[in-house]
């Protein structure tokens, strides 16, 4: 919001200095007519007193169209994502207030709007008590429990997949047992969970990282397009390696294991990561090993101590700061609900 007061403050000055009969002034309306009146008038007020002289030029109120078109995009998508975590909020208290009720009818903080959608007939106020306050919770301990044996399996045979007599990776004993049993269903079950749950880890590390906080997906249609584009990328080139890491750890890669088993239909087309010597010999053995060295340092959460002691602001429990945090987080739910309760109050 500051960064887009700024562009403002100069929009504004501009549009004081350039009257009615001037040939710039049909773009200083463009740009005005993108601005939200409130923001305006807000930024009227406190550049009251501006008398600082600026060299419109066309080359100056293009730089600024770019800069407002930029800065109501990070506005937008900012206010969104605030409205998002704090309702977000909102439910997590409504979940927590309604696990000790008895007469077990789920109560919102927040009044429904007199007009209830279809879906209210069937999704009535019992049936959400027993799906948020039974059913969530026991359902989220299950994949919990299954995210931690899929880690546990994945992160020894990533280990172990280069041990090929005996076979120590549990998908290549899965996938060879299936295959010795003729169960071609089996092989097809196997290999897309195992897939799917190595994509959820992979994707959801790539698209969680801020690249210069400009590169990130925002929820609920608030990603540009520069964004999507850079993230398609990263999707595109992680894909062929993660299945080759896969075939490598089912024991289907041969230039892995060093043996003369037929080749597959996508190393056929795709190749193998064999061209240089040193990653054959040596980069294929012992750098899955440093796995283990990752799993431990996220489990200990050393990369954000690394970061906190650097100065960089990092959310640990045991942190004085994050306590802080903690009590500015609640006041400012404290000040937006007092805030929506207002506005709920001016509306009746």
């Amino acid at each position: 919001e500051g960064d887009l007061e700024d562009v403002l403050e100069t929009v504004e000055l501009a549009s004081r200095q350039v009257d009615r009969s001037s040939q710039y002034r049909q773009f200083i309306d463009i740009i005005l007519g993108k601005v939200p009146h409130e923001l305006l008038e807000r930024v009227k007020h406190r550049n009251a007193g501006n008398s600082m002289q600026l060299d419109v030029s066309e080359k100056l109120l293009a730089d600024l169209h770019r800069r407002t078109n930029f800065a109501l995009q990070a506005h937008k998508r900012t206010q969104a994502q605030w409205d998002e975590i704090i309702d977000h909020v909102f439910d997590l208290e409504d979940q927590y207030d309604n696990l000790t009720n008895i007469d077990r009818v789920y109560r919102h903080q927040t009044q429904p709007s007199s007009s209830k959608p279809w879906y209210r007939m069937i999704y009535t106020p019992t049936v959400e008590w027993y799906w948020k306050c039974l059913a969530l919770p026991l359902l989220f301990k299950i994949l919990a429990f299954s995210a931690a044996f899929m880690s546990g399996m994945l992160t020894w045979s990533e280990v172990t997949f280069f041990v090929k007599s005996p076979p120590l990776s549990f998908f290549a004993l899965f996938i060879s047992g299936a295959s010795a049993n003729m169960d071609y269903r089996a092989i097809e079950v196997i290999s897309f969970l195992s897939i799917f749950y190595m994509c959820i880890c992979a994707y959801y590390t790539i698209f969680k990282v801020r690249v210069l906080n400009y590169y990130y997906l925002a929820s609920n249609h608030q990603s540009d397009e520069y964004t999507l584009l850079f993230s398609g990328a990263l999707l595109s080139r992680l894909t062929p390696p993660l299945c080759l890491n896969f075939l490598s750890m089912i024991h289907m890669d041969s230039h892995v294991l060093g043996d003369d088993r037929p080749e597959t239909a996508y190393t056929r087309v795709m190749g193998h990561m064999d061209v240089v010597s040193i990653v054959s010999d040596y980069f294929n053995i012992y750098f899955p090993i440093l796995l283990l060295v990752l799993t431990a340092a996220t489990y200990m959460n050393i990369g954000s101590r690394m970061l906190s002691t650097l100065g960089f602001q990092q959310f640990l429990e045991t942190d004085e700061t994050s306590g802080e945090f903690v009590d500015e987080g609640k006041e400012l739910v404290k000040r937006e609900k007092r805030r929506r309760e207002r506005f709920r109050g001016r509306e009746v």
